[in-house]
């Protein structure tokens, strides 16, 4: 269930376990891909767990979060 999240001038990258890196699936992915939910959104932050990830927007009272809920 481990994943990776990078946070770059570009956007946000993720990959790993899907439903910790912001995908609706059970399947690992190898690369590095943009998050689409976040797709335009600039993000100033971002912290990890095991299996769930937080994204802080530069927009006052944003913050986005994701993972296996369990």
């Amino acid at each position: 269930s481990s994943h990776t999240v990078v946070l770059t001038d570009e956007g946000l990258y993720t990959c790993g376990n899907a439903m910790a890196v912001g995908r609706p699936n059970s399947f690992i992915f190898d690369v590095l891909t943009v998050v689409p939910a976040l797709s335009g959104i600039e993000i100033s932050a971002i912290a990890c767990g095991a299996d769930h990830t937080l994204a802080v927007a530069r927009v006052a009272g944003m913050v986005f979060t994701w993972g296996l809920n369990d």
